[in-house]
């Protein structure tokens, strides 16, 4: 970065900079909140396709006709209760429509944040120009400031680097710490309906527990698979700061062949066992990741702090006379 000396006003730099750098980080910040918005709007809007897809699904069968169909003629008012599938149906799409035009505006406000922030990606190397020009102003001109300024300038950027490195590792450990509690979910319900098979194979009380059982391990296995690239994404952050983490979650066990084919007591209880060892390694990362992610809460408060403090003696420099 170069600038005409007669014409470069360094105090005028120093503001527009500053200026820079707190819309860069108030961004950065607001970046975070909206990116957490909308993994949570996508959430829903995948919930909401789901239920509009079994509502029409209850519409199309009793227009079709078939089994839906005659029962409905058998018990009578088959005209009512199509009626009243339909506005399910249409309420349903109402909804998922209501989400999926929140999704979108959230998106384009991030794409738009993304947008400013790109902008203002020179925003610290800007200040940092203008502060050391300042410092260089001073020392030529006698003042002891401009050594002073200096070297909390190069205390500030190492620490700001550290603070936001530290940050960043901090926000891909709570991505990943959202994923984990949600396979710790699925996997404690897999459970608890395996729990109900074993039951069910002795006192034939729980027909439908190998159907929800399986839905929620393959509902796990599919968060397992979003949050081992979270994971990934955590240690790569980590090496950042110096710590060396390559964790791998357990396989999730999708198979059904021996729960449709030999059900019985031992295999159920079995497969009850690996569903329990899963969650229990899954538990294990997750209370590491919890742990690593209270280390960095306490690494990024102290960085804040020491780093608020530099700028606050920078202000003071900047404004004595």
């Amino acid at each position: 970065m170069s600038h005409d000396p007669g014409t470069f006003d360094v105090d005028e730099a120093i503001r527009d900079a500053h200026a820079r750098v707190r819309r860069h980080d108030q961004l950065r910040s607001q970046r975070r909140v909206v990116a957490e918005q909308l993994t949570a709007v996508e959430e829903r809007v995948q919930t909401y396709e789901a239920g509009f897809a079994a509502e029409r699904k209850d519409v199309e069968r009793l227009e079709r006709g078939g089994f839906a169909r005659l029962i409905s003629d058998l018990v009578g008012g088959r005209e009512t209760k199509l009626q009243k599938e339909r506005v399910e149906a249409e309420a349903a799409w109402q909804k998922l429509l209501g989400e999926q035009q929140r999704r979108d505006q959230i998106a384009a406000d991030l794409a738009g944040m993304d947008s400013e922030l790109a902008a203002l990606g020179d925003a610290r190397d800007r200040y940092d120009y203008a502060v050391n020009r300042k410092a260089a102003q001073l020392t030529a001109a006698g003042d002891p400031r401009g050594t002073r300024l200096a070297e909390i300038q190069s205390l500030y950027r190492g620490a700001d680097v550290d603070l936001r490195e530290y940050t960043e590792a901090h926000e891909a450990g709570t991505i990943t710490e959202h994923l984990l509690g949600k396979m710790e979910g699925h996997l404690g319900r897999a459970i608890r309906r395996s729990g109900a098979d074993v039951a069910g194979d002795a006192t034939n009380l729980s027909p439908w527990a190998d159907y929800y059982k399986h839905k929620h391990l393959g509902a796990a296995d599919e968060v397992a698979w979003a949050a081992q690239r979270a994971l990934d994404v955590f240690g790569r952050e980590l090496a950042d700061v110096g710590v060396t983490a390559d964790v791998t979650l357990p396989k999730v066990d999708t198979r059904w062949f021996a729960d449709m084919f030999i059900d019985n007591i031992v295999i159920d209880w079995a497969r009850h066992r690996r569903i329990q060892h899963t969650l229990e390694e899954v538990d294990d990362v997750a209370a590491w990741v919890r742990a690593t992610l209270a280390w960095l809460k306490a690494r990024v408060d102290e960085l804040a702090a020491y780093c608020e403090s530099l700028s606050t003696q920078r202000s003071e420099l900047l404004t004595s006379e």
